[in-house]
């Protein structure tokens, strides 16, 4: 992302690898489902395939499995600056999401029981206006930590703007 004239970077992350867990376990578990076919129709009938079939196949889907998660942590990014909060996605084709901080009124963070265990969590910021564009940074490490790094950002960023000019 490239700053713009005055513009201070305050924070910049993507999500959280402990963030995945849940999508590596979830899918890992449905990347078993090759072998697991062939050793029940190798013991429950009375059919010989060969094992190694699905081990390729479990193998394959296994890395598949951390290839897909890998990028989709790769493919996205979070940025805060004293002026707008950003979320680029994309490799090959991009989307940006951006508001302005003056826009921001409420900042919330959440996290679940599992997110709480992985110590990784959401911020989602509200903005004023009508429009249907979601910022809300999912996965990332210590929410609380990033929602008051930006209070004070934007605390220090209006006592810039309404201290007098002296010269």
């Amino acid at each position: 992302m490239n700053l713009l004239e005055g513009e201070r970077l305050i924070w910049s992350g993507r999500p959280s690898w402990r963030s995945m867990l849940a999508f590596y376990i979830t899918w890992g578990v449905f990347a078993l489902v090759p072998i697991l076919v062939f050793a029940l129709v190798n013991g429950l009938a009375d059919q010989d395939w060969p094992i190694w079939i699905g081990a390729v196949a479990t193998v394959a889907l296994l890395a598949l499995v951390l290839f897909i998660g890998w990028v989709k942590r790769i493919d996205t990014k979070y940025t805060v600056t004293d002026q707008r909060i950003t979320i680029r996605y994309g490799i090959l084709s991009r989307t940006e999401n951006s508001a302005h901080i003056d826009r921001v009124q409420n900042v919330t963070t959440h996290q679940n029981v599992i997110q709480r265990m992985l110590r990784v969590g959401n911020v989602d910021f509200d903005t004023a206006g009508t429009d249907t564009t979601e910022i809300k940074f999912v996965g990332i490490d210590d929410p609380r930590g990033l929602r008051e790094m930006i209070a004070k950002a934007y605390g220090d960023r209006i006592q810039e703007l309404e201290a007098p000019d002296v010269r």
